[in-house]
Order: structure tokens, then sequence, then C-alpha cells
């Protein structure tokens, strides 16, 4: 495997990406098309289909009514389809006309009784704005990549192609190990939970996670004190939720400031709480806030079906655990009286994300619910101004 990794040490670029993905497809179409029906739901491909055209050759002739002469990234041709290729990478996307000019070519050099069709590959987790036309569908490379890595095959090509996007990190996220009592399970719990919290980084927009020396920077850490351990009996040696936190971009002092958006993962179970996070305690302007908008607050956590928990400064106090309410006049008690007080000191507004789903859905749906609080809790919204929010961006 070591020797077979260094050839994607020269995949440094979209373009040479896509040169040897389209490259490794068709040498596995030799074997069948096996790899191209699993990618392609909806479609089934016959033994006749083959790539016919790539960004290096070319494929068909230029097309006047085009101002310029489309290169698709590769083309694949079967006997009733005739499939162009556009991939993005990165936070790119193709622009519309781009996107009509490609598919101008592709119906002229389309044979009778063929459909065109144009995929468009690109790296977001949901499909982005793109040229509304029925022969244009999308696809992650998230989604090819995970089609790609579940086949059970000997075929050489694929093999490569697995490998390809292991070595390229599209494997990414892999969810949650079952829980057993063992060391070996609590240190394979924390990397997933970091893998977690840099894939949702991958797939956010204008929000990242805030990170402290290039690792995720968790809320709580063990301290290194017998002594302090002793007298302190609120401190606990180990943690009990593993953490990261997210930030608008360029907004870094919203963590610091104690108001920001947080994943919780208990260290001991496959839990997911994805949140609001903020702290009265050690911001007066949280409680401010909290206390002239306790109304609107509540409103909201009924519209958006919050969960709201309370907690210490700490999540590791061992005699205290996360407190949940639910009843408009409990939440009207706390906003209004008990704000950065005890138990209250940190009041959290989120979901519980289910952790037994398929780790792609784990990533679509947090890294929805991120973008919903950032719109919320960070901007002018139909419930807050922003000049009435603790920590916001910028106008």
């Amino acid at each position: 495997m070591g020797a077979t990794s260094e050839i994607f040490r020269h995949i440094d670029n979209e373009e040479s990406f896509n040169d040897f993905f389209a490259g490794l497809v068709s040498t596995a179409l030799d074997n069948g098309p096996t790899v191209l029906n699993e990618i392609h739901e909806g479609f089934q491909f016959s033994s006749q289909a083959a790539v016919v055209g790539t960004q290096r050759n070319g494929y068909g002739n230029h097309i006047s009514a085009n101002e310029s002469n489309r290169t698709l990234d590769w083309v694949i041709e079967d006997d009733e389809l005739l499939i162009g290729y556009e991939s993005k990478r990165g936070k790119d996307v193709p622009k519309d006309s781009q996107l009509r000019e490609e598919l101008r070519k592709l119906n002229a050099n389309s044979n009778t009784g063929q459909q065109p069709v144009l995929f468009v590959f690109t790296d977001h987790m949901t499909e982005p704005r793109l040229l509304d036309d029925d022969s244009i569908r999308w696809l992650s490379w998230y989604d090819v990549a995970d089609r790609i890595l579940t086949i059970n095959t000997d075929d050489p090509a694929i093999k490569l192609l697995q490998t390809m996007f292991e070595e390229t990190d599209y494997d990414g996220f892999s969810g949650f190990t079952t829980f057993e009592q063992s060391p070996q399970w609590l240190v394979r719990h924390d990397t997933e939970f970091v893998n977690m919290a840099f894939e949702l980084d991958r797939h956010l927009d204008g929000v990242k996670l805030y990170t402290a020396q290039g690792s995720v920077d968790a809320d709580a850490y063990t301290s290194r004190s017998i002594d302090l351990l002793r007298r302190k009996d609120y401190i606990s040696a180990n943690h009990a939720y593993l953490t990261a936190h997210y930030h608008p971009t360029g907004l870094a002092q919203a963590v610091q400031n104690n108001y920001r958006i947080s994943v919780l993962v208990p260290a001991m179970s496959n839990d997911i709480f994805l949140c609001l996070d903020m702290n009265g305690r050690k911001n007066n302007e949280v409680q401010e806030f909290v206390k002239e908008n306790s109304q609107q607050l509540i409103t909201l956590v009924n519209n958006y079906d919050l969960t709201v928990k309370t907690s210490y400064n700490s999540f590791n106090n061992p005699d205290h655990e996360l407190l949940e309410y639910d009843s408009e006049d409990e939440l009207e008690m706390i906003f209004q009286k008990k704000c950065g007080e005890s138990n209250w000191k940190r009041l959290l507004f989120g979901w519980d994300i289910a952790a037994k789903q398929p780790p792609k859905e784990i990533v679509r749906e947090c890294v929805s619910r991120i973008h919903e609080l950032n719109d919320v809790f960070f901007e002018s919204s139909d419930y807050f101004d922003s000049n009435q929010l603790p920590v916001s961006k910028p106008e």
C-alpha cells in the first residue's frame, strides 16, 4: 500500500485529480461497467460504456454558438447515454454560462437516440445553486468516494480509485464505533470525534472550526495537578464531554467571549448535541441579552424545536450533569433570574443529532444545523437585530 500511495503524491490540483479519476475509471471499464453503475444511481450502463474524451484530449467539435471552445473534464459514451462531467473542488461552483455551453456541446455531439446528461461533481455536502436544467445532475465528490469505497472487488483499477480517495481524505469521518468498555475504544472514540469536527469544518460556508495550534481546542482539559484534583472536587481528571467550537469566519473572539456554536459528545457514549453555547457567568453581555430577550428566545426555541440545556462553567463537573428544560415557565424563570448562576452559568440551545445514521448524514445534518445557528445568533434575523446580540458580525 505504501508504494501505491506514493502514486497519489502527484495529485496537487484539480486537473491532476480529474486526470487520475478519469484514467482509472477508463481502465476499470475494461472489466465491465460496475464502477459507473455504483456511482450513478438511476442509470444503467452497458459493457459498451467507455471514456471518449478528457480535458487533455478534448471531445467533439467546437460549437459556433459558444463563446469559447469548452472542454469537459471527461466524457463517457454508452449506447443510449452521452454523459459529460464538470468537476470542481473546494468551494468552487461552475458558472451558469459554463454549464450552458457544455450542455450545448454535448447536445451537438450526441447521436440519435442518445440522452445527453451533464454531471457536476463538487465538494459540497448539499447541492449548490446550479443552472436550472433538467439535463444537469449533481453529485458530491464525497458521495462518489463513498460509493466507490463500498465496492467489494479485486479489480486493480477500482482498488486504486479506493486508495486515491483515502489518500486525498475523501474517506472522511467514518462514524462512531459501538461502545465497549476498553482503553482502545476510548482512544478510538476521541479520534472519531476529532475526525468529525474537522469533517464538518471542510463543509461549512462562512463558519470555521476554532482551533489552537492546528488541533481541536477542547473546552475543558485534564489537569496535571493531583493536588488540585484533591482540593477541588469539581475538577475531573478526565473529560466528561469532548467539545469542538465553531465561529463565523473572522470572528474567533466569539469563542473566546463564551458565545459560540459547539458540538458536544460524551466521552463514554455515542451521543451528539449541537448547540449555541453561551456563558452568562463569564460574559455579562450574555446575561443582559438573555434577560432582555427572554420572550424572543422562547419563541425561537419553539419555532426551531430547540432543546435547552444548562451547565456549570465546566462540562466536566462529575457531580452535576447537564439539566434539560422544556417548560416555557421554567425557561422564562431561567432567562430572567437564573442565567449566570450555579447550574445555569451556561445556556445551551440546540438539537440532539442521531449518531446511528450513516456518517455522511451525520455530517449533512450537523452542517445544516450549524448554518441555522449562525444565521439566528450571529446575524440580524426575525428574532434579533445584530446590535442586540452579545457577539455579531460587522455590518
